[in-house]
């Protein structure tokens, strides 16, 4: 058994976060509210915090930013889907406004997929953001808020998203790190 590794999160609802199990829980994801929720942008961040603590798996905003996604990193962004059907829609639809964000707690990137609700807003789970801010009637992607799905997209999105002078060092040290076990895992 190992000591209880701890990290301070800092304001608005701060903390401390236990890291003994970062490794295989890592502790940071990243998301952004989409264009057209963009205008809900503050209801969104304060849901996050309240709908995560009352499900007990509370996730600290650690950085927060109004951006805006050009086409170019739209496509960079949802790279994987380039071979799918749907991906110049997906391209259209996210050009624009969004607000970005960093968030930490434990097993974040599950605990924020699950208080998102499922990608089609039309079947997301009530009390859940998808399900309060999605636009189902205009097509999946219109779910309001996206998340990242695996450690790797959290390396590749906060990366694609943040610069090194946007986010705490000891964040980008942990981003590092979780890049250099994904790369040491691969064949």
């Amino acid at each position: 058994m190992t000591d209880d590794l701890r990290l301070h999160i800092g304001a608005p609802h701060g903390g401390m976060l236990d890291i003994t199990d970062e490794v295989d829980r890592p502790i940071y994801t990243f998301g952004f509210v989409k264009p057209h929720a963009y205008a809900r942008r503050s209801e969104i961040m304060d849901d996050i915090w309240h709908l995560s603590e009352r499900r007990a798996t509370p996730l600290y905003v650690l950085r927060e930013k109004d951006d805006t996604i050009t086409p170019e990193l739209a496509v960079q962004h949802y790279w994987a889907h380039r071979n799918r059907p749907f991906f110049q829609d997906l391209i259209k639809m996210v050009t624009g406004d969004v607000h970005s964000f960093v968030l930490a707690g434990k097993d974040a990137i599950p605990y924020f997929r699950a208080l998102l609700g499922a990608t089609d807003s039309s079947k997301a789970e009530p009390d859940t953001l998808r399900h309060k801010y999605g636009e189902p009637t205009r097509g999946i992607a219109y779910n309001a808020v996206h998340g990242s799905d695996s450690l790797q997209s959290v390396v590749t999105e906060t990366a694609l998203h943040f610069g090194r002078d946007e986010l705490d060092p000891i964040v980008w040290q942990r981003i590092d790190a979780y890049k250099q076990w994904l790369d040491n895992m691969k064949p």
